[in-house]
């Protein structure tokens, strides 16, 4: 396995304490934590049992990245809050209250005062409550501990004290006779805005949703998007109190965290449980079998949601299957795209979850039916945990225009004057055995005559940009067909002279330079939601790689892959350190 895949795929238990990197392709990698600044998260990879030799700092862009949990042997205890702040926006601020007037509302947390717009407010929650919070559009609603329910005007909280008038006239009582504090302001402001980017998480169970700014060392500083005061709005959180950390501007939204156009609830007899986020139906840990998910959505048939997508995504990743919590066990479940039908099966409790993987490319409306079961069973808890929406992300690089008909798109030029496309590299290997003529960087660099800093997505663009037509690459190795696409010709330039293949590779097998075969634009495709190139880091593969860019197509070797045994021909390429430029043209 390569270290770019170890890198995506797998999250090493040998490593005590490390961060964890949920990725947006749903693979995960685990790290130390360095830094996560210019758009760029670092974080050091250390040696695992199938590389011992391996130690580097590994970089990703914060939109590859959805989450990064926090991972640390050792947790301060956070003093218990007086006062919890739900927004609408599902963030949940510990503090104490300084005063709520009118349209303003203070609040002291432990990292700072923050001051917001009052229809920002859910709720307070004045004392441990696990309880569905009561949905009335028409009053505010206060919640006394000995159960009374009140509907109420609110007037203003200041010393300790809540004023609200009601048909009983005014009342003022103080916070320790009070369970909660409903407000019927809540859902005026839409708060899914491209501002808000990060969420950070607290152990203690705070959200606090904002604009990041950085992370050095051990802290992470947030700019909340809901703050009044200008210049009120930066937090610092030490990392031992952060539970984890999650992009919203990243290449994967949990659907969780988007507001359904509609829910239509159905019950089957007037009982009736309402869905839930983030936990189970009963406001515990999302469970499917042994394993918990703190991303989620869960519900009691019969439920149908309806969010709308508006083409924004390419794939959606769920786990599926009965609640842990739930007494009966059997409900349908169906998913339909713009009235195409997806997914449609019968879920059973106790039946291992079930995996959804679904393109919906393209797709405006998405649907997810949770239905009765067998003989009208409507007691079953279905939850969909860590639900994924993964942005679309290919063909929406943009190329910029250098000249008439040249443009650059990162480090790849498009000259459509000289029907050509090129990209600087570096020598890897000048002798030994090859698989790869071009990796990027970060791709597997020992199997390569060239690494680049371009990156395969923007090749493959590139190409389609000066008119070639990717064709299509085998599905897995070994596998017996013949790769299908546009043909071209590469060359390798090092300022001085432009070399073929023939003099910069070498066949072990024919005693020969490179010759008999053809490059083909298979293009690399996607795979469960990701781009296999970008994952590999494969742009130029001597054999049929299913996620190159690029693939040699020799129809005289023997291993089914079309490979032979190729070495870098190191007395026609010039010395290791001078840069060198691969040049592809159409043939």
């Amino acid at each position: 396995m390569t270290k770019r895949a170890l890198l995506l795929l797998i999250t090493w238990s040998s490593l005590l304490c490390a961060d964890n990197f949920v990725l947006y392709s749903g693979g995960a990698v685990s790290g130390k934590l360095l830094t996560i600044k210019d758009n760029e998260a670092v974080y050091r990879k250390d040696r695992t049992p199938a590389e011992p030799k391996i130690i580097f700092e590994k970089r990703s862009l914060v939109n590859e990245i959805s989450r990064l949990e926090i991972k640390l042997d050792k947790r301060p205890e956070l003093k218990k809050q007086p006062v919890t702040a739900l927004l609408v926006n599902g963030d949940r601020l510990g503090g104490e209250i300084i005063e709520l007037n009118g349209s303003t509302f203070i609040m002291k947390t432990p990292f700072g005062e923050v001051t917001l717009v009052t229809n920002t407010l859910l709720a307070l929650v004045f004392a441990e409550n696990n309880a569905p919070l009561p949905v009335d559009k028409n009053y505010t609603t206060l919640i006394l501990k000995n159960g009374d329910e009140l509907k109420c005007k609110l007037k203003e909280i200041k010393d300790g004290k809540v004023l609200v008038s009601s048909d009983l006239g005014e009342l003022e009582l103080s916070f320790d006779r009070i369970n909660m504090l409903v407000l019927v302001a809540a859902g005026k402001l839409d708060f899914r805005g491209k501002d808000f980017i990060s969420v950070l998480e607290l152990i203690n169970g705070d959200r606090y949703s904002g604009r990041y700014l950085s992370f050095s060392g051990t802290r992470f500083r947030l700019e909340p998007m809901w703050a009044l005061k200008a210049r009120q709005a930066v937090y610092e959180f030490d990392q031992a109190v952060v539970d984890n950390l999650t992009f919203k501007n990243s290449g994967v939204v949990f659907l969780s965290d988007l507001e359904p156009e509609t829910v239509k609830e159905t019950p089957y007899f007037d009982f009736h449980l309402r869905w839930k986020k983030d936990t189970n139906i009963k406001g515990q840990p999302l469970r499917l079998n042994s394993t918990e998910y703190k991303k989620g959505i869960s519900c009691q048939s019969r439920t149908e949601f309806t969010y709308k997508l508006d083409s924004e995504y390419s794939v959606f990743k769920s786990a599926c299957g009965i609640e842990n919590s739930a007494v009966t066990g059997s409900a349908g479940l169906k998913i339909t795209a713009d009235g195409k039908i997806l997914f449609e099966n019968k879920l059973k409790k106790g039946e291992a979850p079930l995996a959804l993987d679904l393109e919906v490319k393209s797709v405006k409306e998405l649907k997810i039916l949770v239905d009765f079961g067998e003989a009208g069973d409507s007691g079953a808890f279905v939850s969909l945990g860590n639900p994924m929406l993964v942005k679309v992300t290919e063909g929406k690089e943009e190329a910029v225009k250098i000249s008439e008909g040249v443009f650059r798109i990162g480090q790849v030029l498009i000259d459509k004057n000289k029907r050509e496309v090129s990209f600087p590299a570096k020598i890897e290997a000048r002798a030994g055995l090859i698989e790869y003529l071009a990796v990027h960087t970060e791709g597997k660099t020992y199997e390569a005559e060239l690494s680049t800093e371009a990156r395969p997505v923007h090749l493959q663009v590139a190409l389609i940009m000066l008119g070639l037509q990717y064709g299509q690459n085998i599905n897995f190795r070994n596998e017996a067909l013949e790769p299908k696409g546009g043909k071209v010709e590469i060359f390798v330039e090092d300022g001085e002279k432009r070399l073929e293949m023939k003099d910069v590779i070498y066949d072990r097998v024919r005693k020969t330079g490179l010759e008999g075969g053809e490059f083909i634009f298979s293009g690399s495709k996607f795979a469960a939601g990701y781009f296999l190139a970008e994952q590999e880091g494969s742009l130029i593969s001597l054999f049929k790689d299913p996620g190159a860019v690029i693939v040699y197509n020799n129809p005289t070797a023997s291993d089914a892959t079309g490979y032979s045994a190729y070495d870098a021909a190191s007395r026609n390429l010039p010395a290791a350190a001078k840069p060198v430029t691969v040049i592809i043209k159409p043939k």
